[in-house]
């Protein structure tokens, strides 16, 4: 097997590059790790594992800021690591993870089976592989991935955190939540396994019980994420005024993410704050499409779009990319919900509870259908209330 590098302070740098960003996956993290495998190139201009990791850090500055400008370094040294050292298992898996956010699902799928091959035994290639599937719209593939990584590896938080992220994407919500609870016995000092336990409850409409999981996970390490669930739990609750501030808190933490911003916006509209929520919707929206410029075929991204758009009144662009969205994600129950709420909003009391049937059937949560307050023109059918009542 042919050696990454001959020069071994190239290699010591790479290393430790890799440990920064595994330690810190954060802009700083992500910065000291493009540092080191920086200074790595200095010392070999042809080592192709330091370019993928410059590819696979400018990504993770890309999920933090949305900057297209991390999205296009991500392609560019990906691209680059190919070229310099194509059977690389480290160097097909960037390329990849950098396909898959750039839209290029095909194409990333192919690399990450390749990357699978080269390395049979690692479950990152295994993940990798799953996270493309399912932006690719194809749910059982990337179950069957995630099932293979668990099994290389069923110690490890992560796997089986993703494997409950499969699950929750496809609605089955009591697998998703048994996943996340091994999360929290595996990592007890992790948030995550806590945050997406309460994630899971607010999906199947338990929102006083998401509270506990919530809080626990701030309280192990504050995040966008955890402000945010809070916020949904208590709007769920319709406390729309004490949701507010805890979806602020998100905005501060992660300024870039369109979904945050939406979530305020809602918060204030239920609030009375018409005019504050139609300019955190208008600047969700221009986020929306500063994301669909780096990945044109993020149907989760459409289908937020679909929402904003429905809420501030324009049934036109609300009902194309609600179609556009479940075009390319068929499946995703969550975009099937969207499509209802669109389509209520927009005057089509049958359309809608047409979807809101298949969204149920599909595993969504009966009891949000009912707490949610843009249904409310809905609240006086017969077959609303039949739905409605179903045991979640």
């Amino acid at each position: 097997m042919a050696h990454p590098t001959e020069n071994l302070q190239a290699y010591d740098l790479y290393l430790r590059g890799r440990q920064a960003l595994a330690a810190q996956r954060s802009r700083a993290g992500a910065q000291a790790a493009i540092d080191l495998f920086t200074q790595a190139l200095s010392r070999d201009p042809r080592f192709g594992l330091a370019y993928a990791g410059i590819a696979d850090a400018s990504l993770v500055q890309y999920d933090i800021t949305r900057d297209a400008f991390w999205a296009a370094k991500a392609r560019a040294a990906a691209d680059q690591a190919a070229q310099l050292d194509p059977r690389q298992a480290e160097v097909l898996l960037a390329r990849g993870r950098v396909l898959r956010a750039t839209g290029n699902t095909d194409a990333a799928i192919a690399e990450l089976r390749q990357a699978a091959q080269l390395a049979p035994n690692s479950d990152q290639a295994y993940r990798s592989l799953g996270a493309a599937y399912l932006a690719a719209g194809k749910p059982a593939p990337a179950h069957a991935a995630y099932e293979k990584a668990v099994q290389l590896n069923p110690y490890y938080w992560l796997n089986a955190l993703v494997l409950g992220n499969s699950e929750f994407q496809l609605g089955d919500y009591a697998r998703a939540l048994a996943h996340y609870r091994r999360v929290t016995q595996l990592a007890p000092d992790n948030q995550l396994g806590y945050l997406n336990t309460g994630a899971v409850l607010l999906a199947q409409g338990k929102y006083q019980a998401s509270l506990a999981p919530l809080q626990r996970a701030v309280a192990l390490s504050p995040t966008a994420d955890g402000y945010s669930n809070l916020g949904v739990a208590y709007f769920y609750l319709h406390q729309y005024a004490q949701s507010v501030p805890y979806f602020q808190k998100a905005v501060e933490m992660r300024p870039h993410a369109e979904t945050d911003l939406g979530n305020l916006a809602d918060a204030l509209r239920w609030s009375g704050q018409t005019a504050a929520a139609k300019e955190r919707y208008d600047r969700a929206i221009a986020l929306a499409f500063q994301e669909l410029q780096v990945n044109p075929r993020d149907a989760d991204t459409m289908g937020d779009l679909a929402m904003y758009y429905a809420k501030e009144g324009n049934d036109a662009e609300a009902a194309q990319f609600a179609r556009r969205a479940r075009a390319i994600a068929p499946d995703d129950v969550a975009l099937m919900y969207s499509q209802a709420v669109v389509d209520a909003l927009g005057h089509r009391p049958d359309a809608a509870m047409a979807m809101l049937r298949q969204a149920v059937a599909h595993g969504y949560s009966a009891t949000t259908v009912r707490q949610d307050p843009e249904l409310a023109a809905l609240q006086k059918r017969a077959d609303f209330a039949a739905l409605v009542g179903a045991k979640d």
